[in-house]
């Protein structure tokens, strides 16, 4: 068909000026991305029933948008309420820019099938019939693989979200109207990657960021390398387009400088057969590749080798602390508290999906390589790379080089990354920054033994999200776990601290008319009234806490710790039980808890079934006091500490929630 057409009056708004529009016709979206790309979007253009056809990869690569043609004639009036409306609802919602525009994407897709291929709708009735038969269209072209089921859901739920807004329809109105898609893949499938791969994976990051952040931070080129699973130290790196590393021993004397070609051409001839390209690599590869590194901040290998850091310590990042990709990368450095990396929270930043703040915590390894990165910041901050000083593009924690030689955003799904076609990763299994969070919190989740309350906290997750989407391992490490969990769980706990399997025994006194040869305490009866040094029991090795008199937890592995068979000492133990697990709760920290909580936990378990199983009263007892602590009811030495940590552990999980 010929349109009689004529080019439009339009008015640019930014997303955060889209309040109170009006002449919708004539409106283009425009919105900034995390890394500093400007988008538009000719939403106007959609109240046209007849307009030229945009080229559908216009929509991601406009620079400087050129508005085509439409039939004036063919406004809708109609057309102007809805997407008003529409306008008006987005800029309502508390979403990120890039939110929006894949939504405002998916909307003109729906509206290009409804005018050049359904029937031009401007009623309510016509809009519905045309998203049916757009519906099955597209599940058509999707079984044939040309969408994927994600994508399907995307396209369908966002048509159906603008009828609804459009129409200020309720949720039980749109409900009768159109059916919200519900996709099959929903169910988590088994993941084809497991934590052996995430720790190769992650090793493997850690070495490259080392070797590179030094080597830039020294100026010393070539890079010298060390390969996961390898003892060479002679191997250099020397360009981001070579495929394998040389081994040359010597190459680099004590203070950096490069040795003589005389010196390093027999090793040298085990990779070039003639004389000429051995000199050659050493003139080029060499000598004139290390001149540019150590005298030229813009020499493409150094800005490789500086992007290549910055991918990896991202991984890294995640990998410790399982948090959310794009909360880490809107991350300032400015938010950072380093003083709490391995006790508490040390950052926090907004999540728009979730509608809240989430907070990431880590090990304090992760310290020592956060602050190398810190430094490597620094350097790029004394290089003359060129930056969006509207965007405060150097106040991010992740940013990476561009090919313009610009200082940009680190972003999520950027396509081309150094990693992809490194030497360094080529041997490894790929791993998605997704499955690096789930497979995080999969080892967060072995490490607390299942404590799904601990990772829900790690996580910024509910107990049941938690529960339905990081629960799922792969099948053959499931098999291998249900078999030997049992078997093994005891063992480890046992090898972990002590020299023997046997059962280390206590001091137990049945008499209960004999109170002068023990002092009551916290956690039971001490025998130690010649106040001599407190040692360990025969049995715990070096691992096993130190007893301190002043540490309640530590006099369970002391050698003068005593038991009473009576509802008192039984009552306190189980009360320090009940403390300790809340504590680590509230701590968060999983390495906390295997090092230090689970040793005193298996302790007392040790030591109650020891009373447990001297006759039937203490079996009684123990069932007794065990019933008292299941209610709530705590021994007065452990009561206002319980309780105060119950509140702490409300409020957090309010929070979650």
């Amino acid at each position: 068909m010929i349109i009689a057409s004529d080019t439009r009056h339009t008015v640019e708004v930014d997303l955060k000026n889209i309040t109170n529009i009006k002449d919708v016709q004539s409106l283009i979206i425009k919105g900034t991305m995390a890394d500093g790309r400007v988008f538009r979007v000719d939403i106007g253009r959609l109240c046209y029933t007849k307009r030229k056809k945009d080229i559908h990869n216009l929509f991601h690569s406009y620079s400087q948008y050129v508005a085509l043609q439409v039939d004036s004639e063919s406004l809708s009036l109609e057309r102007v309420l809805w997407f008003s409306s529409y306008i008006e609802y987005i800029s309502r919602k508390n979403v990120r820019n890039e939110t929006i525009r894949g939504a405002l994407y998916n909307i003109k897709n729906f509206f290009n099938y409804c005018d050049f291929e359904g029937n031009q709708p401007v009623t309510l009735d016509e809009l519905i019939n045309n998203y049916r038969s757009y519906q099955m269209v597209l599940q058509q072209k999707g079984k044939l693989g040309l969408y994927t089921v994600s994508s399907l859901s995307k396209l369908l739920n966002s048509a159906r979200e603008f009828i609804q807004a459009a129409f200020n329809l309720s949720d039980s109105e749109i409900l009768a109207l159109i059916p919200k898609f519900h996709s099959r893949g929903n169910i988590i499938p088994e993941r084809v990657v497991s934590l052996l791969d995430l720790e190769k994976y992650i090793q493997t990051c850690i070495l490259v960021f080392n070797h590179f952040s030094d080597a830039i931070l020294e100026n010393r080129y070539p890079v010298r390398v060390r390969l996961l699973e390898s003892n060479n130290e002679s191997l250099y790196w020397t360009a981001p387009s070579t495929q394998e590393l040389k081994n040359i021993p010597n190459c680099l004397d004590e203070s950096g400088n490069l040795a003589p070609f005389t010196d390093i051409e027999e090793a040298l001839s085990f990779y070039f057969d003639n004389d000429r390209s051995r000199k050659d690599f050493y003139r080029y590869s060499l000598v004139r590749n290390r001149r540019q590194w150590m005298n030229n901040p813009s020499y493409y290998g150094k800005i490789y080798a500086y992007n290549l850091c910055a991918h990896c310590f991202f991984r890294i990042y995640l990998a410790f602390t399982a948090a959310n990709v794009q909360p880490s990368l809107d991350l300032k450095i400015t938010d950072l508290d380093l003083s709490k990396i391995g006790s508490a929270s040390f950052a926090k930043k907004y999540k728009h999906r979730a509608g809240k703040n989430v907070h990431f915590s880590a090990s304090s390894y992760l310290k020592r390589l956060l602050l190398k990165y810190l430094k490597l910041r620094e350097w790029l901050n004394e290089q003359e790379y060129s930056l969006d000083e509207k965007q405060d593009i150097n106040s991010y924690l992740f940013v990476t080089i561009s090919e313009h030689k610009k200082i940009i955003r680190l972003v999520q799904g950027a396509g081309w990354s150094p990693m992809n076609k490194s030497l360094f990763f080529k041997d490894l299994t790929y791993i998605s920054l997704r499955d690096i969070r789930n497979l995080a919190a999969e080892y967060i989740i072995k490490q607390s033994k299942g404590r799904l309350s601990l990772v829900a906290k790690k996580l910024n997750n509910t107990i049941a999200m938690v529960a339905k989407s990081y629960t799922s391992i792969d099948l053959e490490s499931q098999a291998v776990e249900m078999n030997d969990f049992h078997e093994n769980l005891t063992l480890k706990i046992r090898q972990f601290n002590r020299e023997t399997d046997d059962v280390i025994p206590i001091n137990i006194i049945e008499d209960m008319k004999k109170t002068d040869g023990t002092e009551r305490i916290a956690t039971g009866s001490c025998s130690n009234l010649c106040e001599l040094p407190p040692m360990r029991a025969n049995g715990f090795n070096g691992n096993a806490p130190e007893p301190e008199c002043g540490t309640f937890e530590s006099c369970l592995f002391c050698k003068f710790f005593s038991m009473h068979t009576d509802f008192d000492d039984v009552h306190k133990l189980l009360s320090l039980r009940e403390a300790l697990l809340k504590t680590s709760s509230i701590r968060n920290d999983p390495e906390h808890f295997k090092i230090t909580v689970e040793p005193s936990i298996y302790r007392i378990s040790e030591i109650i079934k020891t009373v447990r199983d001297k006759n039937a009263d203490t079996r009684d007892l123990v069932d007794k006091v065990e019933q008292a602590i299941d209610e709530g009811m705590y021994h007065k030495y452990w009561d206002k500490q319980l309780l105060a940590m119950e509140k702490i552990i409300i409020g957090a999980n309010e929070e979650i929630m």
